[in-house]
């Protein structure tokens, strides 16, 4: 299930998730979370603020005008902040938005308990990004 959250203030979403292998840096396959243990509704109280995304925008994608959607799953800290994050899907690939992404996902935290009081902590959100397109144009930079 795709989880559409508050963060849609900065980013927006709205497809589905094609789940890929991802591997610890030791080369044992990370867990896919049961439905169970991810979080359906997080309450953020931290956000990427806008120039945070403008400095992690790809470059290349900035030359070309090109924006994307990218979907991200990350496993919740005890403080609330996203950990463990991999990139579940990125669309259009090779454009350097997935991490980009990743690279965000350090500037989200959420609180670390949920509304029935239980703990966020070690529990999976979905967090899906909407790149707008930008472009340069005239020694500036310009979205859309």
């Amino acid at each position: 299930m795709l989880i559409i959250s508050t963060a849609a203030l900065l980013i927006s979403a709205g497809v589905q998730v094609r789940a890929q292998t991802v591997e610890h840096q030791d080369g044992s396959a990370l867990p896919n979370p049961a439905d169970s243990d991810v979080i359906k509704k997080p309450k953020w109280v931290s956000l990427p603020s806008g120039d945070d995304m403008a400095f992690a925008y790809p470059d290349q994608a900035l030359d070309k005008g090109v924006g994307a959607h990218v979907v991200a799953l990350c496993q919740v800290t005890i403080n609330g902040k996203l950990d463990t994050c991999r990139v579940q899907e990125e669309e259009p690939s090779g454009y350097g938005f997935g991490a980009a992404t990743l690279q965000v996902m350090t500037k989200f935290r959420m609180s670390p308990k949920l509304p029935d009081g239980s703990a966020a902590s070690g529990r999976w959100v979905y967090v899906p990004f909407n790149w707008t397109q930008c472009s340069h144009r005239g020694g500036s930079v310009s979205c859309r």
